[in-house]
């Protein structure tokens, strides 16, 4: 079966989802979702350091927005 990448991040885009996490060492995932979705943040996340960031990060996040 055919992968519909575009699609798929298009539908997500559109359904007010602006931020994606790629997991790995790549950026191949990222490029591609910001050419499709305009104004998409991504973050890459390699380490589970670099997740445990993230997460700290989106708990501060959401307790100045909450």
């Amino acid at each position: 079966h055919a992968v519909q990448w575009t699609k798929s991040i298009t539908k997500v885009s559109h359904s007010g989802i602006d931020t994606f996490i790629e997991p790995g060492p790549g950026k191949v995932l990222s490029g591609l979702v910001k050419r499709i979705a305009d104004g998409a943040r991504m973050f890459g996340i390699d380490k589970v350091e670099e997740l445990r960031n993230y997460e700290q990060k989106m708990r501060g996040k959401d307790e100045v927005e909450g």
